[in-house]
């Protein structure tokens, strides 16, 4: 019966290590068994496990695998074996076919803790399949473990403290067993060579192995016939090690290997025909190491490959046809990904690659873009060319059209992401807007979009845009969303932060059926927006679309700008149609109406507005425009689906506070015009969340919460009776507020 085995399945190990639990699992013709093996290791200085084994029983006083252990059947299928007073190993068989070892360790023993688990255990399953002993604190192997399992297919040794891979030189007696030590250091590969006379014994011999994952250990160097005997090798993972070198022909009799992973080494130069015959190679990792050029020959037998890394290298210079032999792909890649980042290029060798559809560059030293770089990739879904130094972007003729980024031949773009570049200008992307999803232009000098009024519709049908990015740029306005290619309903996320937008070019607007008024800006024309973050800028008040317009809006961050005060119409918003009849509403006030869809009203999901961090110090509530919010069970109906973020603002804690805590915890409310002559309650006011906010004035109350109970009642419950009188309300300074103050009069739009 085939076995299977995984060391990674542990129930109790050492202090602190996780628990698992083991399972092998075998098929046979009319019946299937299911063994759970379960070992213990405690106070050991590495945590092991193996599967049971048939050669490993215990025969009286002295075992067979090693004189030094005395082996004692305790009582029925329990038995123990005590070896050199300082370890104790126990099995024990329960009725349900499992088989439960257990080692521990009295004190430090002079050989690996390991040597007795392989001795009764492993080292005799002639039949093993599949090994898993990842994870564990391997640091030497028994020899004999490395040539007895004959029969092995998948063998997984990652995260380890492997130092190298085993070449034996003595031979192996009863009661001397040699192990290989993480003391023994080889600097090259040729130094091993010297040693490898008997490497036809060794485990790397294994002919029917086929993957093989080594990543996450110490080892230092691969002999070159290291994998000679595994011809069917199909997957290799040395990745994570501390190997400087690869021979030559160490792959030479490889042919079938479809995956190597050889990535977080320390690689300086790559030979020519590391890669040599191996038409099969889908998937090659060699990223992050400290290659600093690659032959131009180098994928010359490899044009099969799909995935290819190579970046964080040191890479200069790449042969300018060093992707040639991809050229005459037959279409065998689904995807093809070609991952050059984390270098230092100055310029992109001819991508002749034709089913290209990911392409990162990001962190290089490009500084322009020239109009047929990719002019043979037709297939690109992706281009990533962030973190340069790209200032500009070359003017392909055959256009005529000023600083295009990429050109008609890129019929399936969907990503391009220049961030963190030294670009001025936006970028023409019209050739592409039928396709293009995600376009990040964040991090870079642009003040300016450039819009050619010539500029045809016929150039795009559509636009597909729905992520949107120019954040951490020099913007000073908006104004550049009136252009039609923004009238297409698919912009979902749009960022707009670290700029210098006001929002000047914003215009006066009364909505009439409504009975709201405000301030309209370009971005209104975004009806498809979700989340549009305009932190960081220098924008002084709520434009009303985020109210009335955008009913997909789910988040606005308004933070860090200069809002200093919130009038009686911020609070206001047309709200979902849920818990109301609007269709009576629209057919009543607008015979249009009935031509819009009930969902065109916004309100529709929840909505949350962040206005933390602005100038925030007072809060607007006329007494002529609130209501008194009777208990009961339908308060939330009474309050659009919509949060108002105020923390960390500057607070003014006045008479007006009293007003902010009742709004706050919904014992009242703003009304609309709309609901206070018809009673319609198509705009109600937002939920506020105070915390967060504090006092900044006066000075008693200076830092403290708003909300903070023991602030009223230490320091303004006395004082309440002065805060109303017939005429107004007193503020702290001692100025009376009357219901509309000359300010209100002036800026705030009736509401």
């Amino acid at each position: 019966m085939d076995a299977v085995y995984d060391m990674d399945s542990q129930v109790q190990i050492m202090p602190g290590a996780p628990k698992r639990s083991g399972y092998n699992v075998s098929m046979g013709q009319r019946y299937f068994c299911i063994v759970i093996i379960v070992i213990s290791i405690t106070d050991c200085s590495s945590k092991k496990l193996s599967p049971d084994s048939k050669d490993g029983e215990m025969n009286g006083f002295h075992c067979k695998g090693d004189p030094r252990c005395l082996c004692i059947k305790m009582n029925g299928e329990l038995y123990e074996m005590l070896c050199e007073d300082k370890v104790v190993l126990s099995r024990e068989i329960f009725n349900d076919m499992s088989v439960h070892y257990t080692m521990k360790c009295h004190a430090e023993t002079e050989v690996n803790p390991f040597h007795y688990l392989s001795m009764i255990i492993l080292c005799r399953l002639k039949k093993l399949e599949v090994l898993h002993a990842g994870y564990n604190r391997i640091s030497v192997i028994p020899e004999e473990c490395l040539y007895s399992l004959p029969s092995l297919i998948t063998f997984t040794l990652l995260g380890n403290k492997l130092v190298t891979l085993g070449l034996p030189s003595v031979s192996i007696t009863p009661t001397h067993y040699k192990v290989l030590s993480s003391d023994i250091k080889f600097p090259n590969s040729s130094s091993i060579l010297e040693q490898s006379e008997n490497l036809n014994k060794a485990w790397i011999r294994w002919s029917l192995i086929r993957h093989l994952h080594l990543g996450n250990n110490s080892i230092s160097a691969l002999p070159d016939e290291a994998l000679y005997r595994m011809i069917n090798l199909e997957h290799l993972s040395i990745s994570s090690n501390n190997i400087a070198h690869l021979p030559d022909n160490i792959f030479s009799r490889n042919n079938n290997l479809t995956v190597l992973l050889a990535s977080n080494n320390l690689f300086t130069n790559i030979s020519a025909t590391l890669l040599k015959n191996k038409t099969r190679l889908i998937i090659l990792d060699l990223s992050y190491n400290l290659v600093e050029t690659l032959d131009s020959d180098f994928f010359s037998d490899s044009s099969s490959l799909c995935y290819l890394r190579i970046n964080n290298n040191r890479f200069r210079h790449l042969p300018n046809n060093i992707f040639q032999p991809f050229k005459t792909q037959n279409g065998t890649c689904h995807m093809f990904l070609l991952d050059i980042s984390g270098n230092r290029l100055e310029y992109v060798p001819e991508l002749s690659i034709p089913l290209l559809t990911h392409l990162i560059l990001s962190g290089n030293h490009l500084t322009s873009i020239k109009p047929d770089m990719l002019s043979q990739a037709p297939c690109l879904l992706e281009v990533n060319l962030s973190h340069n130094l790209i200032h500009t972007i070359e003017n392909p003729l055959e256009l005529d059209e000023y600083k295009v980024l990429f050109s008609k031949y890129l019929i399936n773009l969907q990503i391009i992401d220049l961030s963190s570049n030294q670009l001025t200008v936006y970028p023409r992307v019209s050739p592409v807007l039928k396709t293009l999803k995600v376009l990040n232009l964040s991090g870079n000098y642009i003040t300016e979009f450039a819009f050619k009024p010539e500029i045809r519709r016929t150039l795009s049908t559509d636009l597909a845009l729905e992520t949107f990015d120019v954040s951490r740029n020099r913007l000073k306005s908006v104004e550049f969303f009136e252009h039609w290619l923004w009238d297409f309903e698919n912009t979902k996320y749009v960022d707009l932060s670290h700029n210098l937008i006001d929002l000047g070019e914003c215009s006066g607007y009364m909505l009439g059926v409504r009975f709201v008024w405000g301030c309209l800006s370009p971005l209104h024309k975004l009806t498809a927006l979700e989340v549009i973050i305009l932190s960081h800028n220098q924008i002084a008040f709520i434009p009303m679309e985020f109210q009335h317009y955008l009913p997909n809006l789910t988040f606005v961050d308004l933070s860090h700008n200069k809002i200093e005060r919130l009038w009686h119409g911020d609070l206001l918003f047309t709200r979902a149609q849920d818990t109301m009849d609007l269709e009576s509403f629209m057919f009543k006030y607008n015979e249009h109406y009935h031509r819009l869809y009930l969902n065109h009203f916004p309100g529709s999901k929840n909505l949350t507005i962040d206005l933390s961090h602005n100038s925030i110090s007072s809060l607007q509530l006329q007494d002529n425009k609130i209501e008194v919010v009777l208990p009961g069970c339908d308060i939330d109906s009474k309050f659009s689906r919509v949060k108002l973020l105020l923390g960390h603002n500057p607070f003014v804690c006045d008479c007006e506070v009293f007003k902010l805590l009742r709004y706050a915890s919904k014992e009242m409310r703003p009304t609309s015009m709309l609901e206070r002559l018809t009673g319609h309650m198509l705009v109600v006011p937002a939920v506020i969340d105070i915390q967060d906010l504090r006092c900044s004035k006066p000075d008693s109350v200076n830092g403290r919460a708003v909300a903070d109970v023991e602030s009223w009642a230490y320091h303004w419950l006395p004082t309440i009776g002065f805060c109303w009188n017939d005429n107004g309300v007193n503020s702290a300074s001692g100025h009376k507020a009357t219901s509309s103050t000359e300010a209100e009069a002036m800026v705030e739009p009736p509401a």
